[in-house]
């Protein structure tokens, strides 16, 4: 348990809290994937939308006293996140 965890958090499951740090990083990247299909590739605002959640992310796994063990399946979620976001909001096409 790192010292930055929440208080209690290790009398949850670790189950329980790894599913909830992986719907968690899934939920903030939908908005990201959006961001990043409308940005123009290597663009900074577009580096920006797939680095803008991770220090959330990070911070969750911390405070749920999560191990580095599960960075894989919070990188595995992200990146279905920013998938999904992008399919859910593509961008709209341009008036010529």
């Amino acid at each position: 348990m790192s010292a930055l965890a929440i208080p209690g958090a290790a009398g949850v499951p670790v189950a329980l809290r790894a599913g909830l740090l992986a719907l968690s990083a899934l939920l903030l990247n939908l908005p990201a994937g959006a961001w990043r299909v409308r940005s123009r590739r290597g663009s900074l605002s577009w580096v920006a939308a797939i680095h803008a959640p991770i220090p959330f992310a990070f911070l969750l796994r911390r405070l749920l006293g999560l191990s580095l063990w599960f960075v894989a399946l919070t990188l595995v979620f992200a990146v279905a996140g920013q998938v999904a976001g992008g399919r859910l909001w593509p961008p709209r096409p341009r008036a010529s």
